[in-house]
């Protein structure tokens, strides 16, 4: 790659990353994790896997709770559902 080419590469990839840092409240998800993962050039396959919606339910839930403060220390508890 060019100088030119590598700097667009850059910015497209540091702006994949702070869309996923930057996601809050419901818009967070692991499915954002999926769509970074499909930015690497091995990952062709990322975020095809789909499951039931219990499933996705119990792994989100499991996700909170190995977070006791909440899912960021960006993210303030407003104790309100969204």
């Amino acid at each position: 790659m060019v100088a030119p080419e590598l700097r667009r590469e850059v910015m497209r990839l540091r702006n994949a990353i702070r869309r996923h840092r930057n996601a809050h409240n419901n818009d967070r998800c692991w499915i954002l994790d999926s769509e970074l993962y499909r930015l690497l050039p091995e990952s062709l396959n990322a975020g095809t896997i789909t499951m039931t919606r219990e499933l996705f339910l119990k792994n989100c839930r499991a996700y909170y709770d190995r977070h006791p403060g909440g899912c960021g220390p960006a993210i303030p508890n407003t104790g309100k559902e969204e």
